[in-house]
């Protein structure tokens, strides 16, 4: 068993605007690394601004750039250990023959954990 202690992971998202993404990029997450110590902050509701403010660890936020009916863009930002924002790669997901609402979403936020390289 490894030594090495995971950092605390403050995850903030949208909850209430993108219900289907921000539970997504959480069972992500947690299926890269089962033992992380991650705490939730729907940034839409005030209480999650206050978690933010007395987090010490990685704060980790989904921003999403664009969203239609069919197409569906975003990215994982964060804090470098110096404290300096790091931007992960803008991803993209489209779909021809449906409508992203209630598409699974859990490949694009696997996709998204994968590609971001998090420090985690």
């Amino acid at each position: 068993m490894s030594s090495k202690e995971l950092p605390k992971v403050l995850f903030q998202c949208d909850f209430e605007q993108h219900p289907s993404i921000c539970k997504a990029l959480v069972e992500a997450l947690k299926s890269k690394t089962p033992e992380l110590d991650l705490t939730l902050a729907d940034i839409s509701a005030p209480s999650g601004t206050e978690i933010a403010d007395h987090f010490s660890g990685l704060t980790l936020r989904y921003l999403e750039q664009s969203r239609t009916k069919d197409r569906l863009s975003g990215q994982l930002v964060w804090q470098d250990q110096e404290g300096q924002r790091v931007d992960g790669p803008l991803l993209e997901l489209s779909i021809m023959d449906s409508k992203l609402e209630g598409h699974n979403l859990t490949p694009f936020a696997h996709a998204l954990i994968e590609v971001s390289d998090l420090p985690i």
